[in-house]
């Protein structure tokens, strides 16, 4: 049996303001936002809950490299691993987005196998999925692999058989866990988005105290990087919704697909998106918030 976890990297500033990634990960590039301090704790508290591997597998950006050093593991790049590259639309927010090509942000949300951006369609991601599942079917073993929401739900799109709308009706939220196993080179989905919780000063403290030993050169970063946006994220992390809580075991059938081609974006509640049409204000989560599963990342 070959066992595959796809691990959403950590947080950072661009999960929390669930902005299109700047940088995809097909390659090492300047600006690749790294872990904040909240991603940089989720990863460590991650790190006491996964089982050995026999080899841990990354993109080459810096936000899931970090996340798999976070994680005590040794990460080999991978650039099938990398987001969807989404072109023109690279480091903003669906708001933004909708305010200057409003029609290119709704058709994506009709038909997310196109790319009005001039990126990455989602049938593109699927296919790089498709040979990441491959390569860790043939490579037997356990296989974690540190990667990206739009990734995770192309390869669930891949395992359950369902079509690209389906993909709005998926979770993969940061630092979480969707594992699939394999027998005979048929994979099955056995969990999905599961995270540990962080609740309580307590728990946060000690992942706090733990970074300082166990990944210094990572946690100054994050540190450096918290300071500088001390202001600017302080209502972010005021609204901030609670981790996710510990995932249960699914099956295929309890997904459900998409609506009718061209209805507007689901939160994750699976009502429409808080503001209007799809995209308007971006995703909204079940606070009303952005979510950061909504849009990959």
């Amino acid at each position: 049996m070959s066992r595959l976890l796809l691990v959403r990297h950590a947080t950072s500033a661009e999960t929390r303001r669930s902005a299109f990634p700047a940088t995809s990960g097909a390659e090492r590039r300047a600006g690749c936002a790294p872990l904040d301090r909240t991603g940089v704790e989720a990863a460590l508290a991650l790190a006491r809950k996964l089982p050995p591997a026999d080899r841990c597998w990354t993109s080459l950006a810096v936000r899931s490299r970090q996340t798999a050093e976070l994680l005590d593991l040794t990460p080999i790049p991978d650039p099938d691993l990398a987001e969807c590259d989404f072109g023109s639309w690279a480091g903003r927010t669906p708001a933004e987005i909708d305010a200057d090509d409003p029609e290119g942000l709704r058709a994506w949300w009709a038909d997310p196998d196109s790319a009005p951006h001039g990126g990455e369609g989602l049938a593109d991601v699927r296919r790089r999925a498709a040979r990441v599942l491959a390569r860790a079917d043939r490579a037997g073993g356990t296989t974690i692999a540190v990667t990206h929401g739009g990734l995770i739900k192309a390869a669930l799109l891949e395992v359950l058989g369902l079509p690209a709308a389906a993909a709005w009706r998926l979770d993969a939220a940061p630092a979480s866990v969707t594992e699939l196993h394999s027998t005979a080179g048929s994979w099955r989905l056995t969990r999905t988005n599961w995270s540990p919780a962080l609740r309580g000063a307590e728990e946060r403290s000690a992942p706090a105290e733990a970074a300082g030993a166990e990944a210094p050169a990572i946690r100054a970063a994050a540190d450096r990087e918290a300071a500088g946006q001390e202001a600017r994220d302080a209502p972010a992390r005021e609204g901030q919704a609670p981790a996710p809580a510990p995932g249960t075991r699914v099956a295929a059938r309890s997904i459900r697909t998409a609506g009718p081609r061209g209805a507007t974006a689901p939160g994750r509640d699976g009502s429409a998106a808080r503001g209007g049409p799809a995209g308007r204000g971006g995703p909204a989560g079940r606070d009303g918030d952005p979510d950061p599963t909504a849009v990959p990342g």
